[in-house]
């Protein structure tokens, strides 16, 4: 049985667009070297996707869903708009034993259509995937729920520590096909791939003004 593990938000910082491309209800962004793809898609209404790397399932079929004042946005989708893609190679300076950090990925945004229009913005880069959610300047108030799901395939070795008060415990290993229903990790979880050896980590950042334990959420 394939295991969904929950996570509260995945957001990162500026997004970048350029010229706009037709839409559909099936969107497959590529990483620059062609290795890392996630596919955006619509399957009864709902809105998913999937990610893979040459070959290997990293996360099967998933939901990309949330909820904004009494509205849940990713429910009664009909058709998925592409607005841009464009590659993005950038450098910044860091604190650590780097001065810089490079970074070089695929840049795609989506509007999704269906009850309430609302943004998804997409960065595949060659060894990893970032996206996050958008609605429009004054769209929403709250964003009360994300329910955003990613689904690990059977047979890969799971790290995490269920702590999400102080998110200070043990990491344990677990395999995916042995987690109880209902288990929480705090980010970010760890997983091997079997018998490729591949590891993926799944976590958040970029967060603004939403977050698990805060007063309010209105980004």
């Amino acid at each position: 049985m394939k295991k969904r593990v929950m996570c509260y938000a995945l957001l990162w910082g500026v997004f970048l667009i350029s010229c706009g491309q037709p839409g559909g209800k099936d969107q497959r962004v590529v990483s620059p070297d062609g290795t890392v793809a996630m596919q955006v898609y619509v399957a009864d209404g709902h809105l998913g996707y999937t990610v893979a790397e040459e070959g290997t399932v990293v996360l099967d079929s998933s939901v990309l869903q949330w909820s904004v004042d009494s509205t849940l946005l990713g429910s009664a989708v009909s058709k998925i708009e592409r607005l841009a893609t464009r590659r993005v190679q950038d450098s910044f300076p860091v604190c650590g034993i780097h001065d810089y950090s490079r970074v070089d990925y695929t840049s795609t945004g989506f509007r999704i259509a269906g009850a309430r229009d609302f943004f998804v913005d997409v960065r595949v880069y060659n060894d990893g995937v970032a996206f996050r959610y958008r609605i429009a300047p004054g769209e929403g108030e709250y964003v009360l729920n994300d329910s955003t799901t990613f689904t690990l395939p059977q047979g890969v070795i799971t790290w995490g520590q269920d702590n999400v008060s102080y998110y200070e415990n043990e990491n344990v290993e677990r395999l995916v096909d042995t987690l109880p229903v209902g288990l929480t990790f705090g980010p970010p979880l760890t997983v091997k791939y079997q018998p490729q050896g591949l590891y993926a980590s799944i976590t958040e950042g970029g967060i603004d003004r939403f977050c698990r334990y805060g007063t309010g959420s209105d980004s």
